[in-house]
C-alpha cells in the first residue's frame, strides 16, 4: 500500500473530497474512468492509479464517489477488482436506497472488505470545511479505522450506527422534509 486513502470517481464532489484529502496532508490515491480528471489533483500530490484494482490495492481504505450505485456494481464486477478490496474499507458516499445500502454492505462483506455506506448532505464547496455534513452507517470498526479521514471531510460527522440503512435513510426522510418545504412554499406564494 502506497498511500492513506483512495478517491475513487472525480466528479464535482469527488474532486472536492480529494482536495480536501490532499489539504489535510494526507497522501491520496486517485482514480477515475476519465483519466484527464486526475490529473488536476495529480499537480496538488495525488498518486494517479492506472486502473481500479491498482487504486483500490493503493490504499487501506476507499472512498467511492460515482453518480449510482449501480455504476460502482458494473465497476467492481470483474475479478480482479473485487480481490483488490479483500482486507480493506470501503466508504460509499453516494445517494441510494436503503436496500441498495444494505446490498452492497452484503456485497463487499463477501469480498472480504469491511464497508461503510454514506450520504453527504452539503455542496461541494463545503466540504472540509466545519459546515460540511456526511452521515454514514456500518461496520463499527470500519468506521473507527476511516473516522479521521471521514472527520477531515465533515465537520459535522454523523455515525449512525451499523445498520447500513440508515444514512440512506435519514437522508430520503431529511430530503421529504425539504421537498415538503419547497413545495409549501410554493403553493402559499401561488394561494396569495
Amino acid at each position: 500500500m502506497t498511500s492513506d486513502v483512495t478517491v475513487v470517481g472525480l466528479g464535482a464532489m469527488g474532486t472536492a473530497l480529494a482536495r480536501a484529502l490532499l489539504a489535510a496532508g494526507r497522501e491520496v490515491t486517485v482514480w477515475n474512468r476519465t483519466a484527464e480528471k486526475m490529473q488536476p489533483l495529480v499537480d496538488r500530490g495525488a498518486r494517479p492509479a492506472s486502473d481500479l484494482s491498482e487504486a483500490i490495492a493503493a490504499s487501506p481504505r476507499s472512498v467511492i464517489c460515482l453518480m449510482n450505485y449501480s455504476t460502482t456494481n458494473s465497476l467492481f464486477e470483474s475479478s480482479q477488482v473485487s480481490n483488490a478490496v479483500v482486507g480493506r474499507n470501503i466508504v460509499q458516499l453516494g445517494t441510494s436506497t436503503p436496500q441498495e445500502s444494505e446490498d452492497s454492505q452484503t456485497k463487499f462483506n463477501d469480498w472480504g472488505a469491511g464497508y461503510i455506506d454514506g450520504t453527504i448532505m452539503c455542496w461541494p464547496g463545503n466540504i472540509g470545511t466545519p459546515t460540511s455534513r456526511i452521515a454514514v452507517a456500518g461496520s463499527k470498526s470500519a468506521f473507527a479505522d476511516c473516522e479521521t479521514d471521514l472527520g477531515i471531510l465533515a465537520g459535522d460527522l454523523r455515525y449512525l450506527g451499523s445498520n447500513a440503512r440508515a444514512a440512506a435513510t435519514f437522508e430520503l426522510a431529511f430530503l421529504s422534509r425539504l421537498l415538503g418545504i419547497i413545495f409549501g412554499s410554493i403553493h402559499g406564494a401561488l394561494v396569495c
